[in-house]
């Protein structure tokens, strides 16, 4: 995931083989949303991941990121720290699940 904190804008990528492939998907859709000022906000492999954020959110960036085994274990984690952090109701805004991929080394 790629984020703009100054305006909310996060970036995200699905079904790459490598980081960097990742990065530069997140990058172009961030970009694409408008975002300017972008970093990598967050990575996982062979997980699933989460963004939370309040209800109410407009502008600046306060996204929480958490994985988890599964969609409903990252959620279940991140919503209360969210929640915590700023004491406003929170949503799953995004998640997404990245999986092994079995590679055959044996030539044929």
């Amino acid at each position: 995931m790629a984020e703009d904190e100054e305006n909310g804008y996060v970036g995200t990528s699905a079904g790459q083989l490598t980081k960097a492939a990742a990065r530069r998907e997140a990058k172009r859709k961030c970009v694409a949303m408008g975002g300017i000022n972008f970093k990598p906000a967050y990575e996982y492999k062979n997980s699933c991941a989460v963004v939370a954020e309040p209800i109410d959110a407009v502008g600046k960036s306060i996204a929480y990121h958490q994985n988890g085994r599964d969609v409903e274990e990252a959620s279940s984690l991140a919503l209360p720290k969210r929640v915590a952090l700023n004491a406003r109701v929170c949503k799953v805004n995004y998640s997404n699940c990245s999986h092994p991929v079995l590679v055959n080394y044996s030539g044929t």
